[in-house]
C-alpha cells in the first residue's frame, strides 16, 4: 500500500499542485494547502480504489482543502467566491480528458530528447529557474540557453503533433 501511494503521488504531484494553484492563485497558500492535502491523501489512501482515477480522487480532496483554506481566509477581499471556485474546478475537471493524450504524448517526446536537451528542460522548467541561472550552471551564454529552449520547444511541439496525428487516425 505504501509503495502504491508513493508511486501514484510521485507521478502526479505536479498535476495536483497545479490544480490547487489554479484554485488558490497564491503560491505560498497553494504550498500550504498542498502540504495539508498530501497528509490527508496518505491518511485516506485506504479509501482509494486501485481501479479508480487517482488524480480525480486526489483533486476532490484538494478541492475540500481549498474550501477549508478559503473559510479560514474569508476576511481577505481577494479570495474568490465559493461559486467561482466550484465553476473553475468543474471546468478544470472537464478539460482533464482532453489534456491526458497530449500529456502522454509530451511524456513520450521528452524521452526522445538528447541528454543535453533534457538537462536544459529539467533545469529551466523543473526547478522554475531563470535562463541566466541555467546558463551559469551549464557554463553557457544566456543567448545559447534561449536558443536551445526555442529549438527544444519546436521539436517537442512537432513530436507531440505527430504523435497526436497518429493516435487520431
Amino acid at each position: 500500500m505504501v509503495e502504491q501511494f508513493v508511486q501514484l503521488f510521485a507521478a502526479n504531484h505536479r498535476r495536483l499542485f497545479g490544480y490547487i494553484m489554479i484554485l488558490v492563485h497564491d503560491r505560498t497558500a497553494a504550498e500550504d494547502v498542498f502540504q495539508e492535502m498530501s497528509m490527508i491523501l496518505w491518511r485516506e489512501f485506504h479509501h482509494y480504489r486501485p481501479d479508480g482515477d487517482f488524480v480525480r480522487w486526489a483533486n476532490a480532496m484538494s478541492f475540500n482543502q481549498v474550501r477549508k483554506w478559503r473559510r479560514n481566509r474569508n476576511r481577505d477581499r481577494l479570495v474568490f467566491s465559493e461559486g467561482l471556485i466550484e465553476d473553475i474546478a468543474r471546468q478544470r475537471d472537464a478539460m482533464e480528458p482532453e489534456a491526458d493524450p497530449r500529456r502522454l504524448a509530451l511524456s513520450h517526446c521528452l524521452k526522445k530528447l538528447t541528454q543535453r536537451d533534457r538537462t536544459i528542460i529539467d533545469l529551466y522548467y523543473g526547478t522554475k529557474t531563470t535562463a541566466d541561472r541555467v546558463a551559469e550552471q551549464l557554463g553557457k551564454s544566456v543567448h545559447t540557453i534561449y536558443k536551445a529552449l526555442k529549438t527544444i520547444r519546436k521539436a517537442l511541439l512537432k513530436c507531440i503533433d505527430g504523435k497526436m496525428a497518429i493516435e487520431n487516425q
